[in-house]
């Protein structure tokens, strides 16, 4: 698919309408995105949305990298080629921090995870610099993650290290699956990563989940667990300490879970963190497939 899609955030926190705002060159899927705006970055203007890597038409993993200047009015401009990344690669989390752009695991060619950590600059012109290996790697290689940064660490959560496919839905077998959260400080003068570190247990092994931070707590929902079938943990949560690691994991229950919305069990789906008019942070929940009945996509949006 090659559509771009906004919606404007409301004072209290739901969404207007969604707007087309172009297209990408070519179609693309289990890619990432990161905003690079001039309160995160050096970006000039309004800033600028960067779409990384991700499987093309032919299902195969790419190391493509554009941008689109963001503009006030929630449009983009046209999509433009930036730097490609050394390798193709899919199911990858990159986060912005001080406008360095982290890719951080992935798989690539057959579908085989990495434990990879690649840095870009963007500079003041907005134009991103040369992909360079970062010193620290990941403990393990890992695909379908999240990745975050908050208070100048940087997140890896969950993950599998086993070459599966796109569309593998099983939720039963999970001796390759990651139920930890790893964390490194980031070097606030040159960039660098510092030794990742254990954080914390999710309390279950979980992939093509979502993951963020709201509020200072981590956000795990959904995506491929012991129980995902029944929804059994589909959201869970713990706040980050001061120190960079992260508190114990306690579930949502009652009208706190997707399930009291009329949601889903979702695997593969996208969740954005945000804060409203009124400075109440907020998860919201995009899209996804359904976990109980593979290939049936899902276009519903959910927040709390």
């Amino acid at each position: 698919m090659t559509g771009i899609y906004s919606s404007a955030i409301q004072t209290d926190g739901a969404l207007s309408g969604w707007n087309d705002v172009g297209d990408l060159a070519a179609g693309r899927a289990f890619h990432t995105t990161v905003a690079a705006t001039p309160f995160n970055s050096k970006t000039p203007g309004s800033g600028f949305l960067f779409v990384i890597g991700g499987v093309d038409d032919t299902g195969q993993p790419t190391t493509t990298v554009t941008q689109a200047t963001l503009n006030n009015d929630g449009t983009l401009g046209s999509q433009v080629a930036a730097t490609p990344m050394p390798v193709p690669l899919h199911s990858l989390g990159a986060a912005l921090f001080r406008s360095s752009i982290y890719v951080v695991g992935g798989a690539t060619t057959d579908d085989v995870p990495v434990s990879t950590v690649y840095r870009a600059q963007i500079d003041t012109l907005g134009t991103l610099g040369a992909w360079e290996v970062v010193t620290n790697a990941l403990p393990a290689a890992r695909a379908y993650h999240a990745t975050q940064t908050f208070g100048g660490y940087i997140y890896a959560v969950g993950g599998d290290t086993d070459t599966v496919t796109i569309a593998d839905a099983n939720f039963t077998g999970n001796g390759t699956k990651l139920d930890e959260v790893v964390y490194s400080k980031i070097d606030l003068r040159s960039g660098d990563l510092g030794a990742w570190t254990f954080a914390q247990d999710m309390l279950k092994s979980r992939s093509k989940h979502s993951a963020l931070v709201a509020g200072g707590n981590v956000f795990v929902s959904a995506g491929l667990y012991n129980g995902a079938g029944n929804g059994s943990s589909e959201n869970i949560s713990a706040q980050i300490n001061s120190d960079g690691s992260v508190g114990s994991f306690s579930g949502a229950t009652g009208s706190n879970t997707l399930e009291a919305l009329g949601g889903i069990n979702l695997f593969n789906h996208a969740a954005i963190g945000y804060v409203d008019a009124d400075g109440v942070a907020h998860v919201m929940i995009l899209g996804g497939d359904d976990l109980n009945s593979p290939g049936s996509k899902q276009s519903r949006v959910m927040f709390y």
